[in-house]
């Protein structure tokens, strides 16, 4: 008994059977906006209430408030955006530590937005790119510090582009009585 080999096909043979058709190469697809270069663009930890805060062993509470600031780059299409983040760690009510973290990113938007679109972008697109990173250092950084991982609420982060959004509209009337 002899075993029956498997024909292998050659790549010339392959080619050969195969159909020809028209390729067309994707269209590259339109972005509104793009994340260019991530960075951290400033950085402080403060201790005051150390190292006696850590033979009492207290249950430590946080506070995080956000700052979203954004600006046009000299070169065309380009913004920067930053989160500001300042966390107040506790101890039984007595500041024990202070961390500063602002987090920024360069982003590169389409050159057609609308007004409208573009402060969307700035105001809500852009910052949740950033928060996710924001938060990893948050924690990353409070365990450096000897203290457990700051954690705060995807939710908490709604008020950012009011904030925003109000304190641009200042600055556009404040640049408007000046030019008068």
């Amino acid at each position: 008994m002899t075993k029956k080999s498997k024909k292998v096909k050659t790549n010339k043979q392959l080619k050969h059977k195969a159909k020809v058709t028209n390729f067309k190469p994707k269209e590259k697809k339109k972005y509104l906006c793009r994340l260019a270069k991530l960075y951290v663009k400033d950085l402080m930890i403060q201790s005051p209430g150390t190292p006696l805060v850590f033979k009492l062993k207290p249950k430590f509470t946080n506070e995080v408030m956000l700052k979203l600031t954004s600006r046009r780059l000299p070169d065309e299409g380009y913004y920067e955006v930053t989160i500001g983040a300042t966390t107040t760690i506790k101890a039984e009510k007595k500041i024990s530590s202070i961390i500063r973290l602002a987090v920024s990113g360069i982003f590169l938007m389409n050159k057609g937005l609308a007004k409208e679109q573009l402060g969307k972008l700035l105001n809500r697109s852009c910052p949740d790119l950033l928060i996710p990173y924001v938060k990893q250092h948050l924690a990353k950084l409070s365990m450096i510090a000897g203290y457990p991982p700051v954690t705060f609420k995807q939710e908490s982060l709604g008020m950012i582009p009011r904030r925003f959004v109000i304190h641009t509209k200042q600055k556009a009337q404040e640049k408007h009585k000046l030019g008068n």
